[in-house]
């Protein structure tokens, strides 16, 4: 009886996330994430506790959901590689869906059987991993709306890690975090001094450190107040040489704000403090299309970022799990 009450506030808890985030971001297919873990819980409880067929009922919900899941994200995929072109975000966004699809077939199969060893550690897994993907989207989406005002305090620097370009031009994404900036900088005084960090990528016929350059100084950004650091390729070479040059040109206490993408700022504000930086996050907001995309795709490079640090934890409570 406990069980069942606790399985459904679970359910409950999710379907009241599931309309938050419909009201806060109409449309969006991570709308459909909180509702795609409570189809992992039930599936899993399903699939370990039925000994009988009395949740047939259930079961046939639970693939329609499953169904609906999967459809909204191989629609969301298409339009993506439609504009984008193949990824590997679209790989693993299809891998999702054949797995949700493949869940929904084996539901009836497992009806009325009991799992054990190897199944059973499987069916934790795939539930472990559910409410995981479904909690870092939430963490994620938490600390991007609450850093999307700037900082009410003086900052001598403010570092703005790279994007994409488009030919010599920064990308949307990357000209939203360029105006989010220099709307701080110009709050701010227009006294500070701006370190365009990231490097020239292999499709890339400039640096991103220099397409960013040129975007702030034909915007009235002086020359003197623009650091380029134009030899990182990853986050956390953006907040290390970042750092590096900061020191070399302001001292070593440098009060720094980071700018970038609302779903980007977690993984900045955790690479940012590791390298010592006094830093403040600041968000630019994301396209509403290109939202799913990007939060799905800093879930698994956070998740990547952390699993040195948790990934042994999570893999006895994984063996120990009942």
């Amino acid at each position: 009886m406990a069980a069942m009450a606790f399985e459904l506030l679970v359910s409950l808890a999710c379907i009241i996330a599931y309309a938050i985030y419909r009201r806060r971001r109409p449309g969006s297919f991570t709308c459909v994430i909180p509702l795609m873990t409570a189809t992992t819980w039930v599936l899993e409880r399903a699939c370990v506790q039925t000994a009988q067929a009395p949740r047939l009922g259930a079961a046939i919900i639970v693939i329609t959901i499953c169904w609906w899941c999967a459809g909204s994200l191989a629609l969301h995929i298409c339009t993506s590689m439609r504009t984008r072109g193949p990824s590997l975000i679209a790989c693993l966004g299809c891998v999702l869906a054949l797995c949700i699809v493949a869940c929904s077939l084996a539901l009836p199969v497992a009806m009325g059987a009991k799992w054990h060893g190897a199944a059973l550690f499987c069916a934790n897994a795939l539930h472990a991993c559910g409410l995981w993907f479904s909690l870092s989207i939430a963490a994620l989406d938490r600390y991007a709306h609450t850093h999307q005002c700037n900082p009410k305090d003086y900052v001598d620097a403010i570092i703005v890690p790279g994007a994409a370009l488009r030919g010599s031009r920064p990308s949307p994404f990357l000209t939203s975090r360029l105006e989010r900036a220099l709307e701080l900088w110009r709050e701010q005084g227009c006294c500070a001094h701006i370190v365009v960090s990231g490097g020239q990528g292999a499709d890339e016929c400039v640096s991103e450190a220099s397409a960013m350059h040129r975007y702030l100084a034909e915007r009235g950004v002086p020359d003197g107040l623009i650091i380029d650091e134009s030899h990182s390729t990853t986050t956390k070479e953006n907040m290390r040489y970042s750092r590096q040059l900061i020191e070399e040109h302001l001292g070593a206490r440098t009060r720094v704000a980071v700018v970038s993408t609302d779903y980007h700022l977690p993984r900045c504000a955790m690479f940012a403090a590791s390298e010592g930086l006094d830093a403040v996050s600041v968000g630019a907001s994301s396209a509403h299309r290109a939202w799913s995309r990007g939060y799905i795709r800093e879930a698994a490079a956070l998740t990547r970022a952390i699993l040195p640090t948790y990934g042994i934890p999570i893999l006895i409570a994984l063996v120990c799990m009942p």
